[in-house]
């Protein structure tokens, strides 16, 4: 199985579904779970490729888990201020919170 099949099999076990009329990319629901999902779905997909390693490839595994990681904490940086953006009359400390997520 290809990494792309792999990917969309993971995106429907957590009910992430690719809109047609949009060519396949994520919208706004699915985007949701997609940050909130950020952890584990990146984690089923660090597993898969550094299983999936060869001798061949430029990556390492170190490299599969720091960018594996990286897209993991931006995701959940981005839900995290999405998030705060949406709260009605947001305190200073909503305020702070928000913006070391963006620092």
């Amino acid at each position: 199985e290809d990494l792309r099949a792999y990917n969309y099999r993971i995106l429907q076990r957590y009910k992430i579904n690719r809109a047609e009329y949009h060519g396949g990319d994520l919208t706004g629901v699915d985007i949701k779970k997609l940050m909130h999902d950020a952890a584990n779905i990146m984690k089923e997909i660090r597993e898969y490729l550094i299983n999936s390693l060869h001798d061949d490839s430029n990556e390492t595994e170190q490299s599969i888990i720091d960018k594996c990681g990286n897209v993991e904490t931006l995701l959940t940086l981005w839900d995290g201020i999405l998030s705060n953006l949406h709260t009605r009359f947001p305190t200073t400390e909503v305020c702070d919170e928000t913006q070391k997520f963006v620092d």
